[in-house]
Formats: structure tokens, sequence, C-alpha cells
């Protein structure tokens, strides 16, 4: 992946790890309109045919201490 690169439905976006200063195994995920952050708005997105805690009916993002699979 570089910096402003165009992705689609289904890409493998990033892997999973525990790198600088975190407790666990997290990913950061934003969308914008612009590839320059001080002039992008942040944009909606949505996980389609995704489980919050092995529940299909938990709506939106994972809380923090939650987990998603997508």
């Amino acid at each position: 992946m570089r910096r402003g690169q165009f992705v689609r439905c289904g890409e493998v976006l990033a892997r999973c790890g525990n790198s600088g200063n975190s407790n666990e195994p997290h990913v950061h995920l934003q969308l914008m309109d612009h590839r320059l952050p001080l002039i992008a708005a942040g944009l909606p997105f949505a996980f389609t045919d995704a489980t919050i805690d092995d529940r299909d009916d938990t709506p939106g993002l994972p809380a923090n201490d939650r987990f998603i699979d997508a």
C-alpha cells in the first residue's frame, strides 16, 4: 500500500500486529476524501458480512476490548 492509493472491495489493507507503544495488536483505519490530511474530510464506511464478538446482530464498529471478524 502507498499513500493516496485507491482500494477495491475485498483487497487486503493491512495485517494486524503489535509495534510501537501499544498494549495489544490493533489496526488503525481512516478513510478520507483527499490525500492531504489538513484538507480532507473523513468518510463513512461499513463492514459487510461482519460479526462483533461472534454476534451477527451487533451494529456498527467494535468498541474497545471487542473483536470484529470481517
